[in-house]
């Protein structure tokens, strides 16, 4: 009878309850054991308030030679740097892997397992890449099993990855990633968390004004920030046409955008809703910062009040247009009124940010 050459588990993580880049941010923090913070590390690494939409007009089209008009990757990454930015903030070592052998995962989860630690990646879930905990691993001569917990989930779920050479299957993006968060402490050359935080909002500014942003893991143009969001707004124009909608269900693509419009909303409520909660904390402390970036104190408190309102208006913008497309299970033309106003409030709060710190 064959032994058990790796065998370890632990318990799951609390509830995931986010999706996408924020459902990665999740994981590590309940890694990392600072659940808790979750507002604030979601706003120093962009998580939370970046947009990134997959621009058909400017992506080579799909194999049937039509426009790829979504992809889910779109929700996962910033070219701020997620990861990197949460390891600079917390000092904990967060190291990414990408194109490792299945064998070396196997080995690299064991060794976090014997720690008490999970692992983050993806897997296929009904067609698509989703963020997981790696909770644990059976692995043998002749046998694989690992052990995940997925989002929306507080359970473990067990699958065979027996004969499969990627955690991430058939994809050629991304080929056994996988993400460990270790513990650390923030050198001494570290930047203050005042300059963190106005280093973020600084870039939040440039990358709400940009027009195109290409990633590296996806080989892909996205078009960031209110661009993004006008192009997500644009989508939803094509799918009020019944011919266009019908269109995307006949090729397969119907649920594939339905599936991305609930990852992007939900991205847009969420996130923005928790940088408005430290907008407002992160005004309050402004005359408390060791340095000067900050110029005026009242002044860019104020902005950031602003900012804050704007955001959280936004999302409720948001929210209610997820209602009524959940009730609807179609896009209608009135709905867009509601994702306007979530890119006008986002204008707005942009505006006030770019006031506090007399960003031209």
């Amino acid at each position: 009878m064959s032994e058990n050459i790796y065998k370890s588990r632990i318990e799951p993580l609390a509830r995931i309850e986010h999706q996408g880049a924020l459902g990665m941010l999740e994981i590590l923090l309940g890694i990392m054991g600072e659940r808790e913070r979750f507002d604030e590390y979601a706003s120093l690494t962009s998580a939370g308030i970046k947009t990134y939409v997959h621009d058909w007009e400017v992506n080579l089209a799909g194999e049937d030679g039509e426009p790829v008009y979504c992809t889910m990757r779109s929700d996962y990454f910033s070219n701020y740097g997620i990861f990197e930015s949460l390891g600079y903030a917390s000092g904990s070592e967060i190291k990414e892997f990408n194109f490792l052998k299945l064998s070396d995962v196997v080995k690299l989860l064991a060794f976090e397992l014997m720690q008490g630690r999970a692992m983050l990646s993806m897997v296929e879930i009904d067609g698509a890449l989703e963020p997981v905990a790696l909770l644990g691993v059976d692995a043998g001569a002749t046998w694989l099993k690992l052990t995940f917990q997925r989002v929306g989930s507080d359970t473990a779920e067990e699958r065979d990855f027996w004969g499969m050479e990627s955690l991430q299957g058939e994809d050629e993006d991304f080929v056994n990633w996988c993400v460990v968060a270790r513990p650390g402490e923030r050198s001494s050359w570290a930047a203050s968390l005042g300059r963190l935080r106005r280093d973020l909002l600084v870039w939040l500014c440039q990358h709400a004004r940009s027009r195109k942003e290409f990633f590296h893991e996806t080989r892909a143009n996205y078009a960031p920030g209110l661009y993004g969001q006008e192009r997500f707004l644009e989508l939803l124009k094509l799918l009020t046409d019944e011919d266009f909608a019908q269109a995307q269900e006949q090729k397969g693509g119907g649920q594939d955008i339905s599936r991305y419009i609930g990852l992007y909303t939900s991205g847009v409520i969420e996130g923005r809703r928790a940088f408005a909660r430290r907008l407002s904390v992160w005004a309050g402390e402004v005359d408390a910062y060791e340095d000067d970036l900050w110029g005026d104190a009242i002044a860019v408190g104020e902005q950031l009040e602003k900012a804050a309102r704007a955001y959280e208006e936004g999302a409720s913008a948001m929210e209610a247009f997820a209602s009524a497309y959940a009730r609807e299970q179609r896009v209608i033309p009135s709905h867009l009124e509601h994702v306007q106003a979530s890119c006008d409030r986002e204008r707005d709060a942009i505006a006030a940010l770019e006031r506090a710190f007399e960003i031209d």
